[in-house]
């Protein structure tokens, strides 16, 4: 392994780098990672398919991996090794020696111009000419935090290697094997299964040894202001969004109405809504909608944990909950109403083999996919005259959640109360009050069904929202 003092001053023939793979228009479909010869690393490629289609994840959790293995691949690179020489020794100088070198900044993404370097990008503060008395591995460019995600993500592409491709890699050595519940998935790239007992790689001593502590109660990033809706764009957004057919009009309602994530929302299914002469009867709904209370129009919305959804549609953290929804405009009603009208019709051209009960629908009757959510949204931010504000770490899909959260805690908070923050925490499916406080920063106390009313009352004051249903 080579020293600090040779990766400063050493000469190098161009390094690795990520390159998106563009829709037409130009929207990202998928990351790749390309060596110093320009040609794309098969192994980095078949991975990040495989947790696209077997595990769901999303774009966003790709393109980070792909940038996380382009720091692995570098190192390899310039140490001349290969994965099959990995050991414990090596990830730790990985991890001690060569990442906190590195300037992150030098932009791994859409950065052709890495493939053709002669010196490893060195942070300034880390050079020999630099006035700094001392080492330190944890800069603003590299946390703890970072060189545990990035770690956790080559520890599962080495899994994969062995699981999938069938490389000798010796995982034991670098990692522990420790036991894990019985109902645990064992189809996880770092789960084994030995004499009817599951095993997972850890890599907690592998950390230890690097003066890396884990704790249970990570540091949450507070939401940053440009992720959230400003109440004109809201506005706009949703009367922009009245030409577009039933199912997103209602899907990118309820998001904004219940602070649901992405996944959460396109996984609701509709069992049968009973009809009364042309009116559908909402009292008798069966499904993850359903209406509580018709006289005070109260809805519940139910987001389950189903084993056999596609990956795409797990919940985070297994966590089942219920969001309440109060719907005095009958927006909701009327919304829920257009949609499964269009999904009877689409219906009628399917065969029976081919019918689901997915709520949301494409326009060929099959369920609606993140894609086609995620394009259409960015289409409405377009005519809504807000392209200059599209994308991380701006408005996204999950800005509905954000913007439905800093509403709730805007119209409630008060800093003369001890507040309690179980209500909201347990709307937006948190494991406790206290990520919901670092990630909102705000604090809350009321009835909930009076705190929805006092809400809903608030956003009725710009009406373009209720039109989406007329």
């Amino acid at each position: 392994m080579l020293t600090r003092e040779k990766y400063c001053s050493l000469s190098i023939d161009g390094l690795n780098y990520v390159r998106p793979l563009k829709k037409f228009g130009g929207t990202p479909a998928f990351y790749i990672l390309i060596n110093n010869e320009n040609k794309p690393i098969e192994d980095v490629f078949y991975f990040l398919k495989y947790l696209a289609k077997n595990k769901g994840e999303q774009l966003n959790t790709l393109k980070r991996t792909a940038y996380d293995l382009c720091h692995f691949y570098d190192f390899m690179l310039v140490n001349n090794i290969s994965v099959e020489l990995i050991d414990r020794a090596v990830l730790k100088h990985f991890i001690m020696e060569y990442l906190p070198l590195i300037e992150t900044k030098k932009r791994v993404r859409n950065c052709i111009e890495r493939s053709i370097m002669k010196k490893l990008p060195i942070k300034d503060i880390h050079k020999p000419d630099s006035k700094a008395k001392a080492f330190n591995r944890y800069t603003s460019a590299h946390t703890k935090e970072s060189f545990k995600r990035i770690i956790n993500n080559v520890k599962h592409f080495l899994c994969y290697l062995v699981k999938k491709k069938k490389i000798s890699i010796a995982l034991n050595d670098m990692f522990d094997l420790l036991p894990v519940k019985k109902d645990t998935d064992s189809s996880m790239l770092s789960h084994i299964t030995r004499d009817g007992i599951t095993y997972f790689y850890s890599a907690g001593s592998l950390f230890k040894s690097c003066g890396i502590t884990i704790q249970l109660n990570i540091k949450i990033r507070p939401v940053e202001e440009s992720m959230i809706f400003e109440a004109e764009e809201e506005d706009e957004f949703f009367f922009n969004l009245r030409d577009y057919p039933p199912m997103y009009r209602l899907y990118y309602y309820l998001l904004d109405e219940t602070g649901m994530r992405a996944a959460e929302g396109l996984a609701l299914k509709i069992f049968d809504v009973p009809m009364n002469r042309l009116t559908y009867d909402f009292t008798k709904i069966q499904g993850d909608i359903r209406l509580v209370d018709d006289e005070k129009d109260h809805w519940q919305v139910y987001i389950f944990v189903r084993e056999d959804n596609p990956p795409d549609l797990k919940i985070k953290f297994n966590k089942e909950r219920v969001v309440d929804i109060v719907d005095s405009s009958h927006t909701l009603r009327n919304l829920l109403t257009n949609a499964l009208n269009y999904r009877r019709i689409q219906f009628r051209k399917m065969p029976l083999s081919k019918k689901h009960d997915f709520l949301f629908t494409n326009r060929n009757g099959t369920r609606l996919k993140y894609n086609s959510v995620r394009d259409t949204f960015n289409d409405v931010l377009d005519k809504t005259g807000l392209s200059d504000r599209k994308g991380e770490p701006n408005l996204v899909i999950h800005s509905f959640r954000h913007t439905y959260a800093t509403n709730w805690i805007k119209h409630v908070y008060n800093k003369a109360k001890d507040v309690e923050l179980d209500i909201l925490s347990g709307q937006l499916g948190h494991a406790n009050g206290k990520i919901t406080r670092n990630t909102y920063v705000h604090f809350f106390k009321k009835e909930k069904l009076e705190l929805l009313k006092k809400i809903e009352r608030a956003k009725r004051q710009g009406v373009k929202k209720d039109e989406l249903s007329k």
